[in-house]
């Protein structure tokens, strides 16, 4: 009578023991599952990773990169002059007629910009000191010149911001990165190395599940071992 009210009081402390362990671990393996199947965060799109083109404009120079990624380009034309207007014209180097251009300019001619310059992929003109505007482009790939046109009275005389120095190259494409150096041959054989868990794909789940599973028979042998030693110490 004594063995059976002993094994009586054991099982009946395994059970309660049990049922404490499964409220304490279910919840636990519930908020790992959880974070397991959060998503990946999403790779950054081709128009967040061109970056764009910014434009600062100055008394008399262009503030800016020296390279962007042929194809679409949001440009962002900043005129930070407290004095003067000023503007952008984008287009190719190879300009035949730009000297021409100029000369009129200068004589205070009212020409038009796309009479003279081919290949004009974007502008903006006479931008007041102060403010900004945005536009959009498409540069294919290329050597490129920034230049602002537009006639100032400075020192008593009518000069065109171009000749006082503003104006910027640009490329656009891979001629702006230097040659790849080629990679000398191997002269053994290459030893197969297995890719680095990356946290996405078959193995980081595998790993996971591995971790939850051993996770939860650890904390069911600890809980059956705990009602073992009280129940003993009884």
């Amino acid at each position: 009578m004594e063995r059976s009210a002993t094994a009586r009081r054991l099982l009946e402390t395994l059970g309660g023991r049990a049922r404490i362990g499964a409220r304490l671990i279910i919840p636990a393996l519930a908020a790992i599952a959880a974070v397991v199947a959060l998503p990946a965060p999403h790779a950054p799109t081709a128009q967040a990773a061109n970056g764009g083109l910014t434009i600062h404009a100055t008394d008399f120079v262009f503030q800016t990169g020296d390279t962007v990624s042929p194809g679409a380009v949001h440009v962002q034309f900043f005129n930070d002059s407290k004095d003067y207007e000023h503007e952008v014209f984008i287009f190719p180097a190879d300009q035949p007629k730009l000297d021409e251009f100029l000369a009129a300019k200068r004589a205070g001619k009212e020409v038009d910009e796309a009479d003279y310059l081919s290949g004009i992929v974007g502008h903006v003109e006479d931008v007041p000191a102060g403010q900004s505007i945005a536009f959009d482009a498409t540069i294919p790939a290329g050597k490129y010149v920034l230049a602002c046109f537009v006639g100032s009275s400075i020192g008593g005389q009518d000069l065109i911001h171009y000749d006082l120095g503003m104006k910027s190259d640009l490329v656009s494409g891979a001629s702006a990165a230097p040659a790849p150096t080629a990679a000398a041959a191997p002269t053994t054989a290459p030893v197969p190395v297995k890719a680095p868990n990356t946290g996405t794909g078959p193995e980081q789940g595998g790993t996971a599940w591995t971790w939850l599973v051993a996770l939860g028979a650890f904390g069911a042998l600890a809980v059956a071992a705990g009602g073992i030693v009280r129940a003993r110490a009884r």
